[in-house]
């Protein structure tokens, strides 16, 4: 307090800013004039919201917070609170003090957001021309992957022949005509268990229990059976079910 009173009794003058004035915020370009002529002294400004607003003939301190902080925001000056000294706030000039445009007059902020977003949309146009481009790429990559793959689905597919003698593709015929056309004659593991039928039954009845297979598909409690290899991993559910059917155990091509 004795400072800011012996600092009553000096005389003060205010150097502020054209630019800052031009603002039309007199209160504060005043305060930025009256915190530099107290910087001058000993580099800081340590003088109060209340002492502020006396030498400004202002009865409000929440107006010089106000402006404080706004000719803070705006890099005029910078402020910091020293706990170690109670508190007590510091006020410094910035340097290099920023340089200011003029305000923007109403019509100058219209351009300006509309060359922003004229900007913006060419951006967007471009990124989006991009992306479509990419996009186009990946959906060919995808078809031309697609036709390879059909490619080679044909390519191991045996094509089914009436007149073939080979018992496996015999045996393929009875599904092939009946519930299964699209079965795929070049299946490995379809044709070793076609083979290890025919090996374990001989063709005929091996022909006889996949006749009969087909004959029940979609029959209540029926195994699913539609290729060799289900006939194979299923011919004791096949005996079961037709055990069932007669309530007797049953003869000729069942009786494994």
């Amino acid at each position: 307090m004795n400072k800011q009173k012996n600092n009553e009794n000096q005389g003060y003058f205010f150097i502020i800013p054209t630019v800052l004035v031009e603002q039309g915020d007199h209160i504060k370009a005043l305060l930025y004039g009256l915190i530099s002529s107290l910087v001058s002294k000993e580099g800081y400004c340590w003088a109060s919201n209340k002492y502020l607003a006396e030498k400004l003939g202002r009865k409000d301190c929440s107006v010089i917070s106000t402006k404080i902080a706004e000719l803070e925001n705006e890099g005029w000056v910078i402020s910091e609170v020293d706990k170690q000294a109670g508190n007590q706030r510091k006020i410094w000039i910035s340097n290099p003090t920023p340089i200011r445009k003029k305000p923007q007059t109403s019509l100058e902020k219209t351009k300006e957001v509309i060359g922003k977003n004229q900007r913006g949309s060419l951006e967007i146009s471009k990124d989006s021309n991009i992306r479509e481009k990419y996009k186009e790429k990946d959906n060919n990559n995808k078809r031309a992957e697609a036709r390879q793959d059909v490619q080679v689905l044909e390519s191991e597919i045996v094509k089914p022949t009436h007149s073939n003698t080979d018992p496996v593709n015999q045996v393929f015929e009875v599904f092939y005509k009946t519930v299964n056309p699209a079965i795929n004659y070049g299946n490995k593991g379809t044709r070793s268990a076609a083979e290890w039928l025919v090996k374990k039954y001989g063709l005929e009845k091996t022909i006889a229990m996949a006749k009969f297979a087909c004959e029940i598909q979609g029959q209540p409690y029926s195994p699913t059976i539609t290729t060799p290899y289900q006939l194979k991993e299923n011919l004791g559910k096949l005996v079961v079910y037709a055990q069932k059917q007669s309530n007797k155990p049953q003869s000729g091509v069942l009786k494994i």
